[in-house]
């Protein structure tokens, strides 16, 4: 089963779009999931992914690149070292997705500018990956509470509760605009700053604003 990943953007439609410096920098939809089939393709093979990336960026290319490889990505609830080493515990068969990793990846070198690596690859890939392979009961990801009152506990969501829940978005956010963008103010690795930013972006066809307000 193939599950659609970005279908209400139009090829040319901005995906992420950035600030740099004066100016407002987009990356078409046809090329970031380009990017991210690409990517997949050369991510480490293992069936989870713990997404370490701080930007808004990397962790939606990264995160899009390990469901075209079929992986479901862990989302820590803190990104300190302690704390991702017992994640590496709990899924042994698992690896760091950072943006060194994925830079890597991406260039099949060491990259020194790893967040200019990423921009590079994605600014020339060659469009396409609007779908993905997966079932609908495939786990698409694996989120913690914060662990305020004890253990963190996990909680998996499908890919179908995933797409559900950006078609609530959609029907209740797509009619007030023809093109807004998004700016998210909750972390994606929270389970309402990944359906509110990422799966409403993808349901809706808007451009998501990867710069933190």
């Amino acid at each position: 089963m193939s599950i659609a990943l970005g279908a209400a953007f139009a090829a040319d439609a901005p995906m992420l779009v950035e600030r740099k410096g004066d100016r407002l920098v987009a990356f078409d939809a046809a090329r970031c999931l380009g990017a991210a089939a690409a990517l997949g393709a050369r991510l480490p093979h293992a069936p989870f992914a713990i997404q370490c990336c701080d930007d808004t960026f990397g962790l939606v290319l990264g995160t899009l690149a390990a469901w075209y490889a079929r992986q479901a990505v862990v989302m820590p609830n803190t990104r300190l070292a302690n704390d991702v080493d017992a994640l590496r515990r709990r899924y042994p068969a698992s690896y760091v997705q950072d943006p060194q990793t994925l830079a890597r990846c991406a260039a099949d070198a060491p990259a020194s500018q790893p967040a200019a690596a990423l921009r590079s690859f994605v600014a020339t890939a060659s469009a396409g990956g609007s779908r993905i392979d997966a079932g609908d009961d495939d786990t698409a990801v694996v989120l913690f509470t914060s662990g305020s009152s004890g253990e963190p506990a996990a909680h998996a969501k499908t890919f179908d509760a995933l797409m559900r829940g950006a078609a609530t978005f959609r029907g209740a956010f797509a009619p007030l605009s023809r093109a807004p963008c998004l700016a998210g103010t909750v972390d994606c690795h929270h389970m309402f700053g990944l359906e509110a930013n990422l799966m409403a972006s993808l349901a809706c066809g808007w451009a998501l604003i990867t710069d933190r307000p």
